[in-house]
């Protein structure tokens, strides 16, 4: 993340959580950038997100076959919304 992508969440140990669980409440930053931990230079700070307190994670799911693929598993625990992708064939058809 970093960026244009400052509201979103983060993977640790495979894992999706929100950044404000990582670090110093949400600031992974080096003390050399301000924050209080020993870290690497240029890691971001989540603590303080412009906006609202949503979080967002893009991924695309796509089918490496030649064959159509009707099924498969997604586990989401907590609470989440997931948003089709606006223009698709497919829009609103999660369900």
């Amino acid at each position: 993340n970093g960026g244009t992508h400052d509201d979103g969440m983060v993977v640790v140990n495979g894992r999706l959580i929100s950044p404000l669980k990582i670090g110093n409440a949400g600031d992974v930053r080096s003390h050399l950038d301000g924050g209080s931990l020993e870290a690497p230079v240029g890691n971001p700070d989540y603590s303080t997100p412009a906006g609202q307190n949503i979080r967002t994670f893009y991924r695309y799911f796509k089918n490496p076959g030649p064959s159509a693929l009707n099924n498969f598993s997604l586990y989401v625990s907590g609470n989440a919304t997931i948003v089709a992708k606006q223009g698709s064939v497919h829009y609103g058809a999660l369900g």
